[in-house]
């Protein structure tokens, strides 16, 4: 694909038939790479929805699993692909606002589970060394998918 068409790449992952990379773009949507001719547009989103600040991106079943930590507050989302899997038809908060997420990050499933870093505390770091006092220690947080 040519350089610059993703300004700020993040998360990645395969469809479930290996066809189509979808890659989080942290300055905007979410966007669908054809892996056989490397063709890329972005998603169609819910009217309204936000999509700056996805970070993490991850696949269960024909759902992506999305952290999206670029606005305020924090949450993970659940996004519902449509059939073609070039659309979001349903976008679901899963968690928000959890006390023990300091700009969650990256996540993995295993099973119907959903287990990612909650403190990443990136942002701690934004303008020079962090305040040791206002660190948290690291955290791993999970979530059950099968609800």
């Amino acid at each position: 694909m040519p350089h610059g068409v993703i300004r700020s790449p993040q998360g990645s992952v395969l469809s479930a038939s290996e066809r189509i990379l979808y890659v989080s773009d942290y300055s905007g949507p979410i966007r669908a790479v054809d892996v056989a001719t490397g063709d890329v547009v972005a998603l169609r989103m819910p009217a309204g929805f936000q999509t700056r600040g996805i970070d993490g991106l991850t696949r269960h079943g024909r759902d992506l699993i999305a952290v999206q930590n670029g606005i305020e507050p924090n949450r993970i989302l659940r996004l519902t692909l449509t059939p073609d899997g070039l659309g979001i038809a349903k976008a679901a908060i899963l968690e928000m606002n959890h006390p023990q997420m300091d700009e969650p990050t990256i996540g993995r499933i295993d099973g119907d589970r959903y287990y990612f870093i909650s403190t990443s505390q990136g942002n701690k770091f934004d303008a020079g060394p962090a305040d040791e006092k206002k660190l948290m220690d690291g955290l791993v947080m999970k979530i059950d998918l099968s609800l």
